[in-house]
């Protein structure tokens, strides 16, 4: 009788211990975006790539992002956080800056030198 109260107690124990790290689980999974912050990457462009063409392509994708800046000016993703936006580069080198800002205010910034050869 007493054996059958302590499995009793010991699997009411074993559930409550499994349910509240299932609880804990799903809440960290769900609050990442939260944790995480905006992230920027870019897809073809290397810091310090020479290029032969005045006109060229930043391509990349952002996550966790409100609002998403190319050198001071706001630019778009579609559903999936890609984006793909002209430059027009002078020749020598051109500085470009990607700044991301998240819901919270969080801010993350990534800059890269194009050198041009046209």
């Amino acid at each position: 009788m007493v054996e059958k109260m302590k499995n009793k107690i010991s699997l009411k124990l074993i559930a409550a211990i499994l349910a509240v790290v299932v609880v804990l689980s799903y809440g960290l999974a769900r609050s990442y975006d939260l944790l995480a912050g905006p992230k920027i990457e870019l897809l073809d462009l290397k810091d310090g790539q020479t290029i032969n063409q005045e006109l060229v392509l930043i391509k990349g994708e952002a996550k966790r992002i409100a609002n998403l800046f190319l050198n001071g000016r706001q630019i778009f993703t579609n559903e999936m956080g890609a984006f793909n936006e002209p430059v027009l580069l002078f020749p020598g080198y051109n500085a470009i800056t990607l700044s991301a800002r998240d819901k919270f205010g969080r801010e993350v910034n990534k800059k890269i030198i194009i050198i041009n050869q046209s």
